[in-house]
């Protein structure tokens, strides 16, 4: 199905009445003002095969709230990927802003709450069923309401796609060939959240890296640290402690038995232990066999030698 409305031939007191009924009809039930005192002149072209839609609308500056009584009397749970190709536009979703010049995608959720103001000869609105989106990328919803890089790797083809689809009538009319285009964008924009979610993890891993490390340097003395204590402290799985080394090519094990031992040879050093038993037990290590071939090993020495000779320590 591909419509085209336009409020050109309308009388003006009719036209922003016509326009706010037709996108409400085909896209989100939502409140709209104008923004501008001149006579609405407006168009949209809709385009539609089974769960799968596409609008252009070309419109000068107006007010869209979609609020509680809109989300009430008109439910919807589908996410929405927007480019103004022409204009400019504003967002607001979740307590986040988007400004967007043309050139610019936002992704957004109709379930929420939003407001658009909108001033753009030419507004592409894809629908996209969000378990499709859910089910590659299930923290999908931290992407919306924010302008989306267009320098991140799948943007720039996602963009031209999403251009081609709304200008070219044969791929929004033969519905084998509509539904391949559409995965085809929605890889596109698969693949480029997930390089952002990446990217992102790996700041996360850092913080998360560098918290653990502190903790591990604040408990070595209890018996009880291992690896489910150090992620139950932070509030993470066991895996996702793992990865957060992985990085560093380290083991969050290795470390604990590492800054064990630098805490015993610190501790010897100072003489603040009287035997080498009294402080590898201090710091966990029960086989005191085993702790003076692991310290030797580490450092070159026996730990029996700090407390009875200066020894040069690297």
């Amino acid at each position: 199905m591909s419509i085209v409305y336009s409020t050109e031939n309308m009388a003006d007191k009719q036209r922003f009445e016509y326009w706010t009924e037709v996108v409400c009809r085909h896209c989100l039930k939502a409140t709209n003002r104008p923004l501008s005192e001149s006579g609405f002149v407006a168009s949209m072209q809709f385009r539609a095969i089974k769960s799968l839609s596409l609008a252009t609308l070309n419109a000068p500056a107006h007010h869209w709230k979609r609020g509680a009584q809109d989300l009430r009397s008109g439910p919807n749970d589908d996410l929405w990927l927007g480019l103004v190709q022409q204009g400019q536009a504003w967002f607001e979703q979740s307590g986040r802003q988007a400004v967007l010049p043309a050139g610019s995608m936002v992704l957004y959720d109709s379930a929420k709450e939003f407001t658009f103001n909108i001033d753009s000869q030419a507004l592409h609105i894809l629908r996209i069923p969000r378990q499709l989106l859910m089910r590659r990328i299930p923290n999908v919803e931290k992407f919306t309401a924010i302008s989306l890089d267009a320098s991140r790797p799948g943007m720039t083809p996602l963009r031209e796609m999403l251009l081609q689809a709304s200008s070219n009538s044969l791929l929004m009319t033969h519905d084998d060939m509509a539904i391949r285009y559409f995965d085809m964008m929605l890889d596109m924009l698969v693949f480029s959240l997930q390089v952002a979610d990446n990217e992102n993890a790996g700041d996360r891993y850092d913080n998360l890296y560098e918290k653990i490390v502190q903790y591990i340097r604040d408990h070595l003395q209890d018996d009880a640290l291992s690896l489910d204590m150090i992620a139950k402290a932070h509030y993470v799985s066991p895996r996702t402690v793992v990865r957060a080394f992985s990085a560093r090519q380290k083991t969050p094990m290795a470390l604990v038995w590492q800054e064990r031992l630098l805490a015993c040879r610190h501790a010897l050093q100072d003489k603040r232990a009287r035997s080498v038993s009294q402080v590898a037990m201090e710091y966990g290590f029960k086989d005191l066999s085993h702790f003076s071939r692991a310290f030797r090993q580490a450092f070159g020495y026996a730990p029996s030698s700090l407390l009875k000779q200066e020894i040069v320590l690297s």
